[in-house]
């Protein structure tokens, strides 16, 4: 009975908190016009101002692939388009199927074992095996198919590790502590998918971990590979940023997280603390005084609503275009008249600066030093008699 309500709580923690697309490393059209874009910078994936497209995108692109393909069966890009869109609709078995047609298409074509497609093929198929794990309801009696997903993605790192920003790289650490189904231990590394090893490894995985990699890949993870639902995600980001001493990013990663737990969603960690209690777990390390802390709280709730803003101003704008059969990857002349919003300023107080602080706390000490000198002469004229 024991094991079944763990089972269960596992299974119920693991749909609320990553959703389908949580460990994306995905393979399609859009991919290259990331790399080539470069991933945004962590205050902008923290607070939510970055690309995501709406599900008539998808579905208007795996149309436009599967005629692409019925056309030309050896157009190996339209595989991945085509699986991709169906795994970013929440079609995971078509989203598979497509990856095994372009296996077969490649194997008839010669395609030579450590070619581009591939590598992408792995990276794809792994990554819709875990995805489809999670939707069929994260049963770990058929965490096979996980185990399976992140063997795939390992064979995929192997053949090209600097891919989608070297993010595959973390996208495997998570599995592999899916798979391990670790358990809420409080220590003073943190409770992260990062941080994450059996007890008796966990100084030799800490001892591997480049943080500003880490920070940099799970950046990735978010902007591109759909985490940004993710309690965890964000979570070890946030852990990554602090053991980089950047603070106030940290602290905006950890108000992210718990913006998503009072939203409803939850650790995977199985027996992690729930709402507050969680929360007051995210901030423990913070370095922020209590003043600072309150500041960059209101900066992130002014960068958050401009973020959610922007994100509706684009998605407007996509689909009155996408609804009237326009689409980016066959119009050039989609986003034209598209007037972005400009991003907010990343500026707070004065007290940002990092000169400030110190250069007040010498102002206050000569303050001080003139006014304890002039009320001693004051009193040392008192003593002076008057002629």
């Amino acid at each position: 009975m024991v094991g079944q309500v763990r089972k269960q709580t596992v299974r119920v923690a693991c749909l609320v908190v990553l959703s389908a697309a949580c460990l994306g490393c995905i393979w399609d059209s859009d991919t290259l016009a990331h790399e080539a874009k470069g991933i945004p910078n962590v205050i902008a994936v923290t607070t939510g101002r970055f690309e995501r497209n709406p599900p008539l995108y998808y579905e208007m692109r795996l149309g436009r692939a599967t005629r692409q393909i019925a056309q030309n069966s050896a157009d190996l890009a339209a595989y991945d388009d085509s699986g991709a869109s169906c795994d970013r609709l929440g079609r995971g078995d078509e989203a598979i199927r497509w990856m095994e047609r372009k296996r077969q298409a490649m194997d008839q074509a010669g395609e030579p074992a450590n070619s581009e497609h591939r590598y992408r093929y792995l990276a794809n198929v792994g990554t819709f095996w875990a995805h489809r794990w999670f939707r069929n309801g994260a049963d770990r009696s058929r965490i096979g198919e996980m185990k399976r997903a992140a063997e795939t993605i390992r064979k995929a790192i192997a053949m090209n590790p600097n891919a989608h920003f070297g993010r595959e790289k973390y996208q495997l650490m998570a599995m592999d502590w899916i798979i391990n189904a670790p358990s809420w231990e409080q220590t003073s590394l943190g409770n992260s998918f990062l941080a994450y090893s059996r007890q008796k490894e966990t100084v030799g995985r800490l001892a591997e971990v480049d943080y500003d990699e880490a920070a940099h890949g799970i950046t990735g993870l978010i902007a591109l590979g759909g985490a940004w639902e993710s309690v965890d995600v964000f979570h070890a980001l946030s852990f990554s940023l602090a053991r980089q001493m950047m603070s106030i990013p940290s602290y905006m990663a950890a108000l992210r997280a718990a913006e998503l737990m009072d939203a409803g969603r939850i650790s995977i960690v199985r027996g992690a603390p729930k709402g507050q209690e969680f929360k007051r777990y995210l901030h423990i390390g913070s370095a922020l005084l209590e003043p600072r802390k309150r500041e960059v709280e209101r900066k992130f709730r002014e960068l958050r609503d401009d973020a959610d803003r922007w994100h509706a101003e684009r998605t407007e704008f996509m689909l009155a275009r996408l609804r009237a059969g326009r689409h980016p990857d066959t119009d050039p002349r989609f986003w034209d008249g598209f007037r972005e919003r400009p991003a907010q300023s990343l500026e707070m107080s004065p007290l940002d600066k990092p000169w400030m602080l110190p250069a007040l706390a010498t102002g206050a000490t000569t303050l001080v030093a003139g006014m304890l000198l002039l009320y001693r002469r004051r009193q040392r004229n008192r003593l002076i008699p008057t002629a």
